[in-house]
């Protein structure tokens, strides 16, 4: 049967990464710590946005200054309208440009994988789904079959680097090839749509085109250059992405593509089209859906729609599953309301985290 998973912030808890609530702070924190290097100028304009523009605005709005997707999204629309508290329009195009380098750093700066010694691993949550997709897509694979993908709201790759490790490659739906060529070499790839973009995606500033990086930074340089660090390692793929060229021979930009969560995304994500209309056909061919760690946020009216739109086809939906944490039971009614009667019916919430969902998983894909 296929099945599409649905993964929110709250799938890479566990791996590190912060939920949206909690990543001005988790920032605020690494700040303070001098973690950020060259990028400390950038991270604290977005603070000083956050603690400093936006809660004056606060005052007469409700805006959530301390959530990083209500705080993205309001620097998206302001860079639309140029209007941003006193500041003016230069500043204003360079906060832009903040929030992201503020976005991706962090998450590199909080994102652990397990590493043993002489292994790097996914974390738990991660491996145990990349090792049942793996198995259904060698049951699947000698009938034709591909019964697994997935849609994202992460921008981190905690899920493409688990995927990788046993051995399945990446569809992002981009239409380009890896610039790390060894990527574009699997047998089996499976789709994973990142609705907002990821932290290994680049534009070329020649071409315009959206390009994939690298899934694995490790996969070349063998294990001796990373004895010495430790039992967790770092997937920094947006701080790797300056100096790498596009087919074309053009350098890409290195900011990564990361797109705000708001109901209007043609500002940011002309490039990102394609993989919209991917995941609405993913989710019309769905017989199971998987939720894993998404609140559904208010913020995002625009996969209401996308699943109300790409979900209008002859395909029956058996399973709504939503995994969504012990304290995520305030989600439950979110998406109860955006299910319509037929799909209801098969719709079940669990209030486990990532990791103790493997059974669940594993009953899904057939394992």
């Amino acid at each position: 049967m296929k099945t599409v998973f649905i993964l929110g912030a709250g799938a890479s808890v566990e791996s590190g990464a912060p939920l949206m609530a909690d990543f001005i702070k988790r920032a605020k924190q690494l700040q303070a710590a001098n973690a950020y290097g060259s990028a400390a100028g950038q991270i604290q304009d977005v603070l000083d946005a956050a603690y400093k523009d936006l809660r004056q605005i606060h005052t007469k709005s409700t805006i959530d200054y301390e959530n990083v997707e209500e705080l993205f999204s309001a620097i998206d629309i302001a860079h639309l309208v140029q209007r941003f508290g006193s500041r003016p329009s230069e500043r204003i195009d360079e906060l832009r440009k903040s929030i992201v380098v503020f976005i991706y750093r962090t998450i590199e700066e909080t994102v652990r994988i397990p590493f043993n010694g002489s292994m790097v691993r996914a974390t738990k949550g991660y491996d145990d789904l990349a090792r049942y997709v793996r198995e259904n897509v060698d049951r699947a694979a000698p009938r034709g079959l591909q019964e697994v993908s997935f849609i994202t709201f992460n921008y981190d790759t905690c899920l493409e680097f688990a995927l990788d490790r046993h051995g399945l490659g990446v569809d992002y739906g981009l239409g380009e090839p890896f610039v790390d060529g060894s990527a574009n070499k699997y047998q089996v790839k499976i789709p994973v749509l990142k609705l907002h973009g990821s932290i290994n995606w680049a534009t070329c500033s020649k071409c315009k085109k959206v390009i994939p990086t690298e899934v694995n930074p490790w996969r070349h340089g063998g294990y001796l250059f990373i004895i010495d660090q430790g039992q967790e390692l770092s997937l920094p793929l947006g701080t790797r992405i300056a100096g790498q060229t596009h087919s074309c021979g053009t350098p890409l930009d290195p900011l990564p593509l990361l797109v705000a969560p708001t109901w209007n995304k043609s500002s940011s994500a002309s490039g990102l089209h394609d993989v919209w209309k991917r995941a609405a056909m993913e989710l019309g061919s769905a017989e199971n859906i998987v939720v894993i760690g998404y609140s559904f946020p208010v913020t995002d009216m625009f996969f209401k729609y996308l699943f109300a739109l790409g979900s209008d086809s002859d395909a029956h939906l058996d399973k709504f599953i939503v995994v969504n944490g012990p304290n995520g039971e305030d989600t439950r009614g979110k998406f109860e309301g955006l299910l319509g009667p037929m799909s209801a019916r098969g719709f079940t919430f669990y209030p486990f985290l990532f990791s103790g969902a493997s059974n669940i998983i594993k009953d899904v894909l057939g394992s």
